[in-house]
């Protein structure tokens, strides 16, 4: 799953430019009007035999100080709209977004938060 990791994570970058992407790292924040931080939790494979599929759940959270939580939402829109249903890595893997991601936002003291979620399997070449 490091493969696809990198892979979203060179895509997730490419989806939020300009905004300045942390990967599970605290991000320096200060003088930035715009941030995002994107952490993968452990994935799940079939314990005892291999699994065919393998699962990985993506979280990210995107911070902005602007005041309209409507320029944050269209952003959010954006992303999801940019996650491709299926897609192939270049050894081949066939990687699938498992139904629709999920977001919330919400208004901080100071800042505009959205908390997406979505999940990743990996499929054989022949499904």
């Amino acid at each position: 799953m490091e493969n696809v990791i990198r892979y979203m994570n060179k895509r997730i970058a490419e989806l939020l430019a300009p905004l300045r992407v942390g990967y599970g790292e605290p991000v320096d924040y200060k003088g930035l009007e715009a941030y995002a931080v994107v952490r993968w939790p452990r994935y799940t494979k079939d314990s005892g035999v291999r699994s065919r599929k393998e699962e990985l759940r993506g979280q990210i959270e995107i911070y902005s100080r602007e005041t309209n939580l409507y320029a944050l939402s269209d952003r959010v829109v954006s992303f999801i709209k940019g996650l491709r249903h299926k897609f192939a890595l270049d050894n081949g893997q066939i990687v699938e977004v498992v139904g629709e991601p999920e977001a919330n936002l919400l208004e901080l003291e100071g800042w505009n938060k959205a908390h997406i979620v979505f999940q990743l399997r990996t499929l054989n070449k022949e499904e």
